[in-house]
């Protein structure tokens, strides 16, 4: 028991440091000057809720910090060549982030939304460019020491070729991913910290998902996948198992569905969760309830399920 005491603490420290430096990266690329935030004791109140009640603003006319009052609606678009593009690079923050995959021979960049606030010059600002191989989408904000009231409902909509078959790399803090339909990727790396992870198909060589806070599903699922999540559920449909599949999770249940004729080795560990798998499995090593070793069919490729606090699910479909 205390052995497996030492090892939740020991992951949740690891996930912490990692979010803790995906978000830092994110907001000091994103402009936000965090530390002076932090120093000056900043009265600030941030909203990315579409369902955000804006008639608040009726109690806070005696407020002098709030005496003007300034919305900006942002629509701007940018379009960029696809040509010889090796790696799509998106990060953001409190900003919701969307792909498209459409009949185009360029990529474009859709920046939207509202931003309410007491300083006119706090709206966010898309910046788009090409960089040799790279394309970089990046959601730039200015200081926002001087603001003591601020929302946004911030999208960052995507359209890129159906033919493009390289990278994605996406970053988001406070804000949802959401890929659409990539049927032809060379490898997509998707890091959120409180938000989601989706895609209605992700086909990719290789597969790497980070989440904190935010859950992931992706409906239809082809490749090798490397997953970690912490405070969040993960659902997987795997179209068809040809690589492996390695997920940890801490406070959160992991699922995937598989073809009824599926082989696969199952590696499977929780310390607190239950482990339910619907295939026929010939067990190796000790039978433990809270571990299941074993081979399914030929046991060609691998899927390992780690979980702290959270059940195992692996299912026929």
């Amino acid at each position: 028991m205390i052995k497996n005491i030492k090892k939740i603490v020991l992951w949740l420290f690891i996930i912490m440091l990692v979010s803790l430096s995906i978000s830092a990266v994110l907001f000091k690329s994103s402009g936000l000057t965090l530390n002076n935030f932090i120093k000056n004791n900043a009265n600030i109140k941030i909203s990315t809720n579409n369902d955000f009640d804006f008639n608040d603003f009726s109690n806070m006319e005696n407020n002098n910090d709030l005496k003007d009052k300034f919305k900006k609606v942002i629509n701007e678009e940018r379009i960029l060549e696809a040509d010889n593009i090796e790696s799509i690079n998106v990060n953001a923050v409190s900003s919701d982030i969307k792909f498209f995959s459409e009949n185009r021979d360029d990529i474009k960049v859709h920046f939207e939304g509202v931003v309410n606030s007491n300083n006119k010059i706090i709206a966010p600002e898309l910046i788009a460019e090409n960089q040799g191989s790279s394309l970089l989408i990046q959601i730039k904000y200015k200081d926002i020491m001087n603001t003591s009231f601020y929302s946004s409902t911030i999208k960052v909509h995507v359209y890129i070729p159906k033919t493009y078959s390289n990278d994605i790399d996406v970053r988001t803090v406070s804000g949802n991913i959401d890929l659409g339909y990539m049927d032809n990727i060379e490898k997509a790396n998707l890091k959120s910290v409180s938000g989601d992870i989706k895609a209605e198909a992700l086909f990719s060589n290789k597969t790497n998902l980070k989440s904190t806070s935010g859950n992931i599903k992706i409906e239809d699922f082809n490749g090798e996948l490397n997953s970690d999540t912490v405070s969040g559920d993960l659902y997987i449909n795997v179209k068809e198992l040809n690589d492996n599949i390695n997920i940890k999770s801490i406070s959160g249940n992991a699922k995937i569905d598989l073809l009824e004729d599926t082989n696969f080795y199952f590696k499977s560990k929780s310390v607190s969760g239950d482990i339910d798998c619907e295939f026929p499995i010939s067990i190796e090593g000790k039978i433990s309830d809270r571990a299941i070793n074993g081979k399914i069919g030929s046991g060609k490729n691998e899927i390992d399920i780690t979980t702290v606090s959270g059940d195992i699910e692996v299912s026929k479909k």
